[in-house]
């Protein structure tokens, strides 16, 4: 293997909030980032 596969997860602001999520805590923040979006009345 030469390279890893890598995650970065943004924001609606375009600013990383999290890296190399998988699984579970993957689902979990983008939960986190879409009810913060919907409560910022974006969503």
């Amino acid at each position: 293997m030469r390279a890893y596969p890598t995650v970065f997860v943004l924001d609606a602001d375009g600013v990383v909030r999290a890296r190399d999520l998988r699984g579970a805590a993957l689902g979990a923040k983008v939960d986190e980032l879409l009810a913060e979006l919907k409560a910022r009345g974006n969503g």
